[in-house]
């Protein structure tokens, strides 16, 4: 669900995160192979929409609406940037959501056929993404990232576990011609909240970006993502993502983009759009 990871980190997500780590890190953050929009200043801001579907393994489906707001200042081979999402989840299962769209804890039904609704802002996520490298067209991109998740949701939002989550991720990609391959793994220390069992996990994903048209100025991005379950009640998830990425002009960009679930692990489907200024 990641490149939301990708688009939220590459995008800048991923619920931002992948264009859009998935945009991730989701669902979505800044995702290096997309987020390319600067200005003078060196700060942007980001908004968009995102949905997920799936029921994740469970007897009940769950529907997820994000509409985040991210801010990034960009140092040169240093990006720091914030997200603070809204966020609506619609499941008759207890779920705890990420901005990447993928269930924390799941657990049996509520109220059999009796969507519980959640919304309200949930939980800021900060963080920096260093360039080790940008060599030339024969050499490797390397990207480290780190992002904090705080708990600043309230307590009885049911859209936060109530603890500080912590990823370390690298993005690693050889331009190849126009076309640019990479793979990205990210390791996410999740908090220990109350009354639940939850692992670290892993996120590996790999994919490609190409150049569309003669000018080169919009990128498409195909992937496969791999999301390992911190719980024992939700399967480890399997998805195809890809984004679109273009300028509007010198200040303006769009990003949309999509995934879809390989197995029950992963959401069904998922689509965002975001939008990027430069000032």
């Amino acid at each position: 669900m990641k490149s939301r990871f990708f688009v939220s980190a590459l995008i800048g997500t991923s619920f931002f995160g992948a264009a859009a780590i998935k945009a991730a890190e989701s669902g979505p953050m800044p995702n290096p192979r997309l987020d390319d929009v600067t200005s003078l200043s060196g700060f942007s801001a980001s908004t968009g929409v995102a949905y997920w579907q799936g029921d994740f393994g469970l007897p009940t489906r769950s529907n997820l609406l994000v509409v985040p707001l991210s801010l990034k200042y960009d140092f040169g081979d240093l990006r720091v940037w914030g997200t603070l999402p809204y966020m609506r989840v619609e499941s008759d299962a207890l779920l705890f959501a990420g901005t990447d769209g993928g269930p924390i804890e799941a657990g049996a039904a509520i109220s059999p056929g009796q969507a519980r609704v959640r919304d309200g802002l949930a939980d800021l996520t900060l963080g920096g993404t260093w360039s080790l490298t940008r060599s030339a067209e024969d050499g490797f991109d390397v990207d480290v990232t780190t992002r904090v998740k705080l708990p600043t949701a309230s307590n009885d939002s049911g859209l936060s576990t109530g603890k500080t989550d912590v990823t370390l991720a690298a993005d690693i990609a050889k331009p190849i011609g126009g076309i640019v391959p990479y793979v990205s793994a990210g390791y996410r220390f999740l908090g220990d909240p109350d009354g639940f069992d939850l692992n670290n996990t892993l996120h590996l994903a790999g994919g490609f970006s190409v150049p569309l048209g003669e000018r080169g100025d919009t990128v498409a991005l195909l992937a496969y993502e791999y999301d390992e379950s911190p719980s024992r009640l939700v399967d480890d998830g399997h998805e195809l993502f890809s984004a679109v990425s273009g300028s509007i002009n010198d200040r303006f960009s769009w990003t949309g983009y999509g995934s879809v679930g390989l197995n029950e692990g992963a959401s069904d489907f998922a689509l965002g759009l975001l939008l990027t200024a430069a000032f």
